[in-house]
């Protein structure tokens, strides 16, 4: 039993890597902007092909009994998606030290930077994971363990896999950890009330465009292709959130709680 589990979640996350590499093929046009929005659509379309047809020929079940399915969000997953961002966005603002400072960004440059976080970062990235970790991942482990166990291990993964492409100090590891397993929780929380990955996909887009699409940059160093950086004057990793970013930072961890105790609220059973 177990042995089939782990089978079918390495199946899922070889669809989302083996797409993502796949849609490397999009570099070959010349123009960037094409190159851009092939590289979404073959990721998209071609992880849920993948997964549909894996769902169907191994698994006997549907992409819809994964949560892969339109169910228009409710109010509060829109409140939801804006709120969480620019709270953690206004506490680094307000309460932490930093300097604004704005790129000359010529208007080819600013295009592409735009298309980039509204496209690969707010899309693409949030709905291929949720449909991998939220959907198809975390039914599996529902099936044979259980709805506790199928909100925290597929977190505990996608936490891991924030690891790949940085070497963290220890300190950095438990931020990063700590970090991707609360939002794996807060997302698989809403993905279980909306009864689908549309609004927790909703939610996660708007934090990658909002957190770290490059509109603004915050953090120790200005970003050169962002739009607007607040440069942060600390070197607390707590703040900073070390190798990894402000994602892993004291106070966006704060945010990923706040909804999820939100959340779990028994007054708010009704707004789902």
């Amino acid at each position: 039993m177990y042995s089939k589990v782990v089978l079918n979640i390495i199946a899922g996350i070889i669809i989302w890597l083996g797409c993502q590499l796949f849609s490397c093929i999009s570099t070959l046009i010349s123009n960037e902007f094409i190159s851009i929005l092939l590289s979404s659509v073959i990721q998209i379309f071609l992880t849920f092909a993948l997964l549909r047809l894996y769902c169907k020929k191994f698994l006997n079940i549907s992409t819809a009994d994964c949560r892969i399915k339109f169910i228009m969000p409710k109010p509060i997953w829109f409140y939801c998606a804006i709120l969480l961002p620019c709270a953690v966005s206004a506490v680094f603002f307000l309460f932490i030290p930093g300097s604004f400072s704005l790129n000359s960004l010529n208007a080819m440059q600013l295009l592409k930077r735009i298309l980039t976080a509204l496209v690969l970062t707010c899309i693409t990235a949030s709905l291929t994971e949720e449909m991998v970790f939220r959907g198809f991942i975390m039914k599996i482990i529902e099936t044979k363990f259980g709805r506790l166990w199928s909100v925290l291990i597929p977190s505990i993964i996608f936490s891991v896999f924030h690891l790949i492409g940085i070497t963290p100090n220890f300190l950095d590891f438990i931020q990063l950890t700590a970090s991707g397993i609360s939002v794996g929780i807060m997302l698989s929380i809403i993905c279980y009330k909306s009864d689908s990955i549309v609004s927790s996909t909703l939610v996660h887009g708007i934090w990658n465009l909002i957190m770290i699409g490059g509109i603004i940059n915050i953090g120790i160093e200005p970003n050169s292709s962002a739009i607007l950086n607040y440069s942060l004057n600390t070197s607390s990793r707590l703040l900073t959130g070390g190798s990894f970013g402000i994602e892993a930072s004291l106070p966006a961890i704060a945010g990923y709680w706040c909804v999820i105790i939100i959340l779990l609220l028994p007054a708010n059973k009704k707004s789902y």
